[in-house]
């Protein structure tokens, strides 16, 4: 489809009716070329019988339409809405009858029949509600009410044949289905089968947390959760904490230009809806004004760039019925604290976003490095053992532990995720490590040294782990370290992330420490549309048309430029044509390719700079210094000269494992440059009268030989409570400006 740009701030004060708006517009495609699309269903599903003998209803998704022409009817009075809604609810049997006449007269052996009227997934439960909302006003004879039922009945067998479970969209869908069914036809004879099956199913996802790593699914799961509770009251919503949390970590995660960023497998522009109702819900339960204001910058995105029925929004109207009756146009709306935060915690979210506001025109970078929960163990288990998913992280999610998901700066998309999947022939294509921007490893060497020879491996999911070591917001600077362990290809990778708030500048550091001596190949991949040197070890990145899905693109002027630095020149650098997101796109990696041991930490520096002019005169400026204790990078940037420091490893901080604290200044002090401390962590900014520092896990900073900070030492307790010893203890965070 042909490029779509959207610019400007959307909708001054969102209205609650742009949902029913959109809705009613798509509503009208489906119309306008309705009797050619009903033809063309039972061409197709003939060609199905014949060719595979199935039997499967390919004109289903009609009943996802109807919800939105029953509330048309209620809120316009127009019969002749009314009269649509109806025949799409028919139409759905009358074409799985045609079709079954059409076999039993070419008397065609059936192979497959599972699905012969309705899906199992996103079509019963919005069928059966607009039947709820119009029967009693739309006539219907017993013959019809009896199709109606039947179109039910046989859309809950393969349900029944393959139930799923577990905290993830495919099971909740399956209860969501189930709770409209046995209530919706109380007097059927598989009722209060139906009903009981969901409950057990909906019991899996009680008080749980998502196995999911997807905001497409995520919000799936949790929107037919809520959903279920109006069929089958169970829980109250409001006093619910998992949904809430879910709706506090998509509203931290939206962006200046209101997208939210596609992890795991989401195209930007698709499945959107269930997380902008779920949104909506909870801003109206909880009062909350800055819910309010994310879900509505969030939706007019999407509106704002949406193009006929691209994202197969067809299919969700019925959840955007929900998004109006769920919002409050009363509900003043509040912009979030303008700072980065963690989305939301360091266990079930495991995303940090570094911002510095909330127009259009600030900036914005998400980490995520969330990876594979251990618990959940029979649901993992199950679904991994039932369904073909070896490329997924269990379940939706990809090898983007550590990933740099989206950076947005002056109005600009600057890097993307790559897609949900090239499609089902190979489902590990985008969804693999070197798919993201992030560090990728792989044990061994090729030939010629080259990475991407090396790494462009089949891409089958890779299970890790990962642990956030901190997060911190200082005057100046905001940083993160999360831990990756990689016990298939034997490495421990930290990623370290400074965002120099007055530069608008990202530093991503990357270090890793090899768990076996042997060859490895490892290095930080980062992927534009086009990627091209314009220096020593720096490329510009440039993002003009940016993939929404398989057929919608989001196209932006080519003003702002992403500027990529590499400052270590001890290893080489590596372009790749790959394909990702839909199209070709460019891969750029600075990498090590040889023999290692843990001894010897391999360490790797990016320089991100969003800017509008040519390659920043500050790129020559940066030097480093590796020391036995960690590295530094200085640079300066105008006139303030800064310094970084980042530990290998906490464990050189150590002094004496018998003593308490067992680290010390004397144990763990290393120097680069004019810096000296025993931080985990550290950066000074000096300028003409005065030097800035901050400083993560220390006790003690020296900055051109005179102390910036000094813990005194204090008695401390001992093991097995000896007789106390002097020493000092660490501060975990601080930050100063000191006059020189």
């Amino acid at each position: 489809m042909a490029a779509t740009q959207w610019e400007g701030a959307g909708f001054k004060r969102m209205k609650r009716q742009v949902y029913l708006d959109y809705a009613y517009s798509v509503a009208d495609l489906i119309w306008r070329d309705y009797d050619a699309l009903r033809s063309q269903a039972i061409e197709r599903g003939k060609a199905a019988l014949r060719d595979q003998g199935r039997l499967q209803n390919t004109f289903q998704f009609v009943g996802t339409v109807a919800p939105a022409e029953a509330v048309r009817y209620k809120q316009t009075g127009a019969t002749c809405y009314l009269e649509r809604a109806k025949r799409y609810i028919l139409d759905v049997y009358d074409v799985y009858y045609a079709l079954k006449t059409y076999r039993e007269t070419e008397n065609i052996p059936i192979r497959n029949a599972d699905f012969p009227t309705l899906g199992w997934m996103f079509e019963p439960e919005p069928y059966i509600s607009a039947y709820n909302s119009i029967k009693d006003i739309a006539n219907f004879t017993d013959e019809e009410r009896a199709q109606v039922e039947a179109v039910v009945e046989r859309a809950m067998r393969p349900i029944e044949r393959m139930p799923e479970y577990g905290p993830m969209n495919r099971s909740m869908l399956r209860a969501l289905n189930l709770a409209a069914a046995g209530s919706s036809f109380p007097e059927h004879g598989e009722a209060s089968k139906w009903l009981k099956m969901g409950r057990h199913i909906f019991a899996d996802s009680l008080d749980k947390w998502s196995m999911e790593d997807s905001g497409a699914y995520q919000g799936i799961w949790l929107y037919s959760f809520v959903a279920y509770n109006e069929y089958v009251p169970t829980v109250n919503v409001e006093d619910n904490h998992v949904v809430r949390h879910y709706a506090d970590l998509w509203s931290r995660l939206v962006t200046p230009l209101g997208f939210i960023p596609d992890y795991g497998d989401w195209d930007l522009a698709e499945d959107w809806v269930h997380i902008a109702a779920v949104m909506e819900k909870c801003a109206t339960q909880y009062r909350s004004p800055t819910l309010k204001y994310a879900v509505n910058r969030f939706t007019e995105a999407h509106v704002g760039c949406a193009s006929g029925l691209s994202g197969g929004i067809d299919r969700f109207l019925r959840q955007l019925i929900s998004a109006h009756d769920w919002s409050d146009d009363a509900l003043a709306e509040q912009s979030p604290a303008p700072h980065s935060q963690e989305a939301c915690d360091d266990t079930i979210g495991k995303k940090c976003v570094f911002r510095n506001g909330w127009d259009r025109d600030s900036s914005y970078l998400l980490l995520n490095y969330r990876d594979e929960p251990a618990t959940n163990e029979i649901y993992r288990k199950n679904l991994t053992l039932t369904i073909p998913v070896k490329a997924e992280k269990t379940h939706h999610g990809h090898n983007d532990e550590n990933a740099l998901c989206m950076l947005v700066a002056q109005e600009r998309i600057l890097l993307t995720e790559g897609g949900y999947r090239k499609g089902a022939e190979r489902d590990c294509t985008y969804r693999s490590d070197y798919y993201h921007n992030k560090l990728v490893v792989r044990k061994g060497v090729t030939g010629s040294h080259s990475f991407f020879d090396h790494v462009l491996d089949f891409g089958e999911y890779n299970p890790v782990r990962t642990e956030r070591v901190y997060f911190y917001r200082f005057d100046e600077v905001d940083c993160s370290r999360t831990r990756l362990y990689d016990a298939r290809n034997a490495a421990v990778c930290d990623r370290i992330v400074y965002y120099l708030k007055r530069e608008d500048c990202f530093i991503v550091n990357d270090v890793v420490f090899p768990q076996e001596d042997g060859s490895y190949t490892v290095g930080p991949v980062y992927h534009a549309q086009e990627i091209e040197p314009v220096g020593e070890r720096s490329y510009v990145l440039s993002q003009t048309d940016i993939s929404m899905g398989q057929e919608l693109r989001y196209a932006q002027p080519d003003d702002v430029k992403l500027h990529l630095h590499f400052p270590i020149d001890e290893y080489d650098v590596e372009l790749q044509t790959i394909d990702r997101a839909y199209r070709n796109q460019r891969a750029v990696s600075q990498f090590f390719a040889g023999y290692a041991n843990g001894r010897f930490p391999l360490f790797f520096s990016s320089v991100l700079y969003p800017s509008r002019q040519g390659r920043p005169s500050f790129f020559d400026s940066f030097s480093y210094q590796k020391k036995s204790k960690g590295v530094g990078l200085q640079f300066s940037i105008g006139a303030r000269c800064y310094t970084i420091f980042d530990r290998y490893r906490y464990e050189s901080k150590i002094e004496d494992l018998n003593k308490r604290p067992a680290y010390s200044f004397e144990a763990g002090r290393e120097q680069v440059f004019d810096l000296e401390t025993d931080a985990y962590s550290a950066l000074t900014i000096r300028e003409d009268d005065s030097t800035y520092f901050c400083c993560v896990d220390f006790s003690t900073l020296i900055y051109r030989g005179r102390p910036l900070f000094e813990m005194e030492a204090m008695e401390q307790l001992q093991l097995d409570f000896k007789g106390p010893l002097k020493r000092t203890a660490s501060w975990s965070n601080w930050d100063d400006r000191v006059p020189m």
